[in-house]
């Protein structure tokens, strides 16, 4: 019978794939027969144009630069203009199409922007920092490996990126995972392992300041069901929202801290301040509203708005293997910018949102399978930010910037399992998580010369939480996990020091201060030195080696764990853990293989230290954390390390294509209390990425269409996992394993096809898409975990998501 389901399900699956596949078929058809892209039309396509305007600033002070030349590459003639006095230019009448943006003046370095789509929809709007170059030296920026901070160097990942790269479900998150050294750790939800750390070690910032996981469901994927700090479903800001955003891996400059693996820091662009523009999306997971015009055309100011509802129960209606409860979110975020002429930028952002899952058991005993499905399981969450941001530069040699922002999220979880012929809920475990930032911050850059600038950050947050979980087997009572509340505070505070000291050398020394204020347990703080060494060997290639410690807080649900006795009395031995720290070196290589194709080697060492692991002697380490509770009192005594080796060939959209390809090799290894070095559950060994796609100009009959086609394939070393104990876990009625064999085992190796196909088309005043999504094309079944179900008296494998179809439609005008 089950096998008779499963292939209905499949031939239903794929008989709706071939639906919707026909549907864009018939959309782009204009006979019975599909044209090649090459034909003649009968008549000549019209021509749409667009406007590009922007405005360029000197990246040190902000101030803008006057007669720096923008140009648009390739035209034929040239097409270019010049900034005014505002640095402010605008380049009207460009055809629609893919350009490169280059910008250049005279003392700085030239600027490319490689990969700038120009639709009818929308204006091509693009803010530019211009960087010094002392030396007068043949050199170019390029956007897409740029960084907030000179000589370390981040991905950028952009909006565009998001909507062409396969199946991200238009989240930025998961871009990373086309670059080398990110592996997802499930398909349901974000949660990035980065170098062989824990996502737990990821930071999440909105425009440069501390938030709380900006995602729904964050629970979703976990082994326990239970809430996560760093990942969920889908990030709560809508792709229309932001602007380039930086996912910081490896050297970190001294401004950036409370970090192990990542620093994801997401940047909200302005609205247009010159005409009212519009995107509407609707697709099978949700359905997306967006608006931004000039709140004052005079003074520059805008808004920019987004409303976002899920319909993913869509899919699951359509037969899409989703799991088998009911998902929903909404979210709604905004920005409002206050640009003036002599009083600096005033900024005022925010987001919210709302997600839940919910799981409801049927009252029929036959039916239950697994251990679940005699379970009603609610999952609510509520999460959002308000936050303002200044920014002044007071002369030609010193700029300003403060920030404040104060997010929240409240998780709620509740599990009651079914009993008796009436079927009487009981109470097996509850989660009550609440979380508030109110992240701080002062900013000031002074540039000495031309080739000397210095950099002070103060960084305050301020942690408001209230923690309380229980947790129970099907014949046991609910008993106190965590339990908390409170206030804490920590402080970062970072000098540096950027200096180019020779033609061909430059260097960024800096060191930060992580400290927990007014500290009951006489905590010392945590003194981080930054270094990183650019050598430019040549106008088109360079080499990095950089330098740096780190400190991360544990979560908080590890710091107010409840720990039992014999008696049943319960202690908090761990609340006055420290950071874990780590020393990281790294050694990079770049080149710039052409105008369109860069390539990247590094190498890295990770050594961390002062990880909290048991008291006693056993195999425990918070490294290894995703969700679930500490149920022993901590030290900080462990070790950790994480090494390894990433190359990437990336092409930027050129001549109709682009790739990115990227491979890892690493090692992930941990030492617990028991002093054994052992391999991390996040030790897959390596993985390798390819995204590609081509776009086909496709002109008929005086249309303007575009038909692009993408794929991303990735594969990767399976992550580890611990034998479990079959008999203990049977008599406790709860998955038990077998702590002196941890992470022995390896799950196989992880692989996946995405596929997009879209069709654009650039009418009078809109332009438009249509696209189908399809993750998992080839349906394999990639293993997510295992446990013991008790329900079936057997160990369960539960595997990722398989092949999900995502149908989408957007409108910009």
């Amino acid at each position: 019978m089950k096998t008779n389901d499963s292939a209905l399900k499949t031939f239903s699956l794929y008989s709706i794939l071939f639906f919707l596949l026909a549907t864009i078929t018939v959309f782009a058809q204009t006979e019975d027969k599909l044209p090649s892209i090459d034909l003649i039309s009968k008549k000549p396509a019209e021509v749409y144009t667009q406007t590009i305007r922007g405005q360029v600033m000197d990246q040190n002070t902000g101030l803008p630069l006057i007669g720096a030349s923008v140009s648009v590459l390739p035209s034929n003639p040239l097409k270019g203009t010049t900034t005014d006095t505002s640095g402010r230019f605008e380049l009207k009448e460009v055809p629609v199409g893919r350009y490169k943006l280059k910008v250049s003046f005279l003392g700085y370095e030239d600027f490319i922007v490689p990969e700038l789509l120009v639709t009818k929809g929308k204006q091509a709007v693009q803010n530019i920092a211009l960087k010094v170059n002392p030396y007068n030296l043949e050199t170019i920026t390029i956007a897409a490996n740029a960084s907030p901070s000179p000589i370390y160097t981040a991905p950028a990942i952009s909006v565009e990126k998001t909507r062409r790269f396969p199946a991200t479900f238009f989240d930025p998150a998961r871009v990373m995972t086309a670059y080398p050294g990110v592996v997802n750790t499930n398909d349901q939800a974000n949660n990035m392992a980065i170098r062989g750390n824990s996502p737990n070690g990821v930071l999440w910032r909105l425009e440069g300041l501390d938030i709380v996981n900006p995602n729904h469901t964050s629970n979703a994927g976990t082994f326990n069901d239970r809430a996560t700090q760093n990942g969920g479903g889908v990030t709560m800001l809508s792709a229309q929202m932001l602007d380039d955003s930086r996912f910081l891996i490896g050297a970190l400059p001294a401004d950036y801290g409370n970090a192990q693996s990542g620093i994801f820091d997401m940047q909200l662009r302005d609205g247009n301040n010159q005409q009212s523009e519009f995107t509407n999306q609707v697709g099978l997971i949700g359905v997306d509203f967006a608006a931004e015009a000039p709140l004052s055309k005079t003074k520059r100011s805008s808004y920019l708005a987004n409303y976002r509802f899920s319909t993913i129960g869509l899919l699951s209606a359509l037969g899409v293997p989703l799991g088998d409860e009911e998902i929903t979110f909404q979210d709604l975020s905004f920005k409002l910018a206050f640009p003036t002429k002599n009083a600096g930028k005033f900024s005022v952002f925010g987001f919210g949102g709302l997600s839940s899952n919910v799981f409801k058991a049927e009252r029929d005993s036959s039916v239950w399978e697994f251990e679940k499905d005699r379970q009603d399981i609610r999952f609510e969450s509520k999460a959002g930010a308000i936050g303002a941001n200044y920014e002044k530069p007071l002369s030609d040699k010193f700029r300003v910037k403060l920030g404040s922002v104060y997010s929240i999220a409240d998780n709620e979880r509740s599990a009651d399992i079914l009993k008796g012929s009436d079927y009487t809920a009981s109470d097996i475990g509850t989660d009550n998580q609440y979380l508030g930032i109110w992240s701080s911050k002062i900013e000031a850059d002074y540039t000495l010369s031309t080739k000397h600038q210095l950099k002070f950050t103060t960084l305050l947050n301020q942690y408001d939480f209230n923690y309380f979980s229980t947790k129970g087997t099907i014949n046991t009572t609910p008993r106190e996990k965590i339990s908390g509340n409170g206030q804490l505070q920590t402080l970062q505070s970072s000098l540096q020091w950027l200096a180019s000291i020779a033609p061909s050398i430059s260097f960024n020394a800096g060191v930060n201060l992580h400290t927990f204020v007014a500290d009951d347990f006489g905590r010392s703080p945590s003194i981080e030195p930054r270094f990183a060494l650019k050598w430019q060997a040549s106008a088109k290639s360079d080499v990095v080696l950089a330098y740096g410690q780190r400190s991360q807080m544990q979560l908080l649900g590890t710091y107010f764990s409840s720990i039992a006795d014999d008696m049943g009395n319960t202690t908090q031995p761990n609340e006055g853990l420290d950071f874990t720290k780590s020393r990281n070196v790294s050694l990079a290589y770049h080149q710039q293989l052409s105008d369109n194709q860069l390539l990247r080697i590094e190498s890295y060492y990770q050594d961390l230290y002062d990880v909290p692991v048991s008291q006693t002697s056993n195999s425990f380490s918070v490294l290894n954390l995703v969700d679930g509770f500490v149920e022993e009192a901590l030290v900080n005594n462990g070790t950790g390390e994480n090494y390894g080796v990433e190359v990437s060939l990336e092409k930027y959209f050129s001549d109709n294509w682009y790739y990115l390809v990227g491979g890892t090799y690493y090692e992930s290894k941990y030492t617990g209390s028991d002093d054994i070095q052992r391999d991390t559950r996040f030790n897959g060994n390596y993985n390798y990425n390819l995204t590609t796609g081509k776009e086909f100009p496709w002109h008929r009959r005086g249309k303007d269409r575009t038909v692009s086609v993408n794929a991303a394939f990735t594969y990767a070393g399976g992550f580890r996992d611990t034998p479990i104990d079959v008999a203990a876990s049977m008599t406790s009625e709860q998955t038990i394993y077998l702590q002196n064999e941890a992470f022995t085992l390896q799950m196989e190796d992880y692989y996946k096809l995405d596929l997009r196909v879209a069709i654009r088309r650039n009418k009078d005043n809109s332009s438009r898409t249509l696209a189908l999504d399809i993750q998992n094309v080839t349906n394999h079944q990639n293993i997510a975990f295992q446990y013991f179900d008790v329900q079936k008296g057997e160990i369960v494998t539960k595997n990722q998501l398989g092949i999900i179809p995502i149908l989408s439609w957007r409108i910009e005008f």
